[in-house]
């Protein structure tokens, strides 16, 4: 019996030490360490990638970025307390907008097919190659100005929209194709920015907002954002291949006549459900948006089933390049699909943006109805 006791000690320790010697003493082929840190909150931990390139101007004075990437090709004031830089495509870069408050660098924006500064990045990755760089998370714990802050991300935010948090303390944010899953732009960003701009749930107190400039000439900021958006349409549209968008003062001024209608009378074309959604997303606080669904806008625009028109509206707008983004790797703004000539109008209010496409009868149609 005494030395049965001895033997079951003596096999005990050596089937210890031969379990836990076995990953050092591994023939295994050692695996690539991906390039991220881990960072620990309450909640859950996210990886964080080393900000290099572009991103590394988020925070910087302005100046700094245009004794490197030169003068803008024109600078539109928001309205908003912030301007926006941009810089229109070259033989280097594609489209930059840079998003400057006081000087200082809040975001920074790339858009078309040749982007320089933007590693471990390209435009046309999928998600896929994004996966390989680092993992993409579901929620952000994080403190601002020492308050506790969470972002959760959905399903269609995570595949279409993911959040990517730099070592520097600034994140970055994908935008992929809703029809390719290609990566056709991104934007780097400050915390106060994403959180002003709230594309995922917020959780948090004492948040910052945007705030509206009232004494300011409207009129023209409505007028240089309306052209910027067009310019930016007729960009994503070079780069995919798609005929541009026609402009007509005629359906400017139908736009505008049923922009003006329906921010006076929201009632009259939304249920009391949605009528005080649109309520919610007009108090900056609840960091809420509000948008047209397909019935509401048949609706506004007095017809039954017109298969060649379609409204998007969208409140509030603070930042309109990302909406655009945002709507485009979102089911939201789908064209019906018919190889065919548009025509576009983009009219702003304030914060208030609705863009009208309708699509133009061909020649060949035209004689026919003759």
């Amino acid at each position: 019996m005494k030395y049965r006791g001895v033997l079951f000690w003596i096999m005990l320790i050596l089937a210890l030490i031969i379990v836990y010697a076995q990953p050092v003493f591994s023939t295994g082929k050692p695996t690539t360490a991906v390039p991220t840190t881990a960072v620990h909150t309450t909640k859950n931990s996210y990886e964080t990638l080393k900000s290099q390139g572009m991103a590394t101007f988020v925070g910087k004075d302005v100046n700094q970025f245009m004794e490197t990437y030169g003068q803008p090709t024109d600078i539109v004031e928001t309205g908003f307390g912030y301007e926006l830089y941009l810089y229109h495509p070259a033989t280097k870069n594609g489209y930059i907008e840079v998003s400057v408050a006081k000087k200082t660098i809040q975001g920074i924006k790339l858009l078309g097919k040749q982007q320089a500064d933007m590693a471990p990045f390209s435009l046309g990755m999928e998600m896929n190659d994004v996966t390989k760089l680092v993992t993409i998370s579901p929620n952000f714990d994080f403190t601002y100005h020492e308050k506790k802050v969470t972002l959760e991300l959905g399903e269609e935010d995570m595949n279409y929209r993911p959040l990517i948090a730099l070592d520097d303390g600034n994140f970055v944010m994908l935008f992929l194709d809703q029809t390719t899953g290609k990566l056709y732009s991104l934007m780097y960003l400050s915390k106060e920015l994403l959180l002003k701009l709230a594309p995922y749930t917020l959780t948090g107190k004492e948040l910052p907002t945007f705030t509206v400039n009232e004494s300011i000439d409207w009129q023209s900021i409505n007028t240089a954002k309306q052209a910027m958006v067009v310019y930016l349409f007729s960009l994503l549209n070079y780069e995919q291949n798609i005929p541009a968008y026609q402009t007509s003062p005629n359906f400017d001024q139908k736009a505008t006549q049923w922009l003006t209608e329906f921010l006076l009378h929201p009632d009259d074309y939304l249920t009391t459900q949605r009528t005080l959604a649109l309520k919610r997303a007009q108090d900056p606080d609840t960091h809420e948006r509000f948008l047209l669904t397909e019935d509401e806008w048949l609706t506004l625009a007095k017809v039954s089933n017109d298969k060649t028109l379609q409204v998007f509206f969208e409140t509030p707008v603070y930042d309109p390049t990302f909406t655009l983004l945002t709507w485009k790797s979102s089911a939201y703004f789908t064209l019906y699909d018919r190889p065919v000539t548009r025509a576009m109008s983009v009219v702003f209010s304030k914060e208030n943006m609705v863009v009208l496409i309708q699509e133009m009868e061909t020649k060949s149609e035209e004689s026919d109805a003759k």
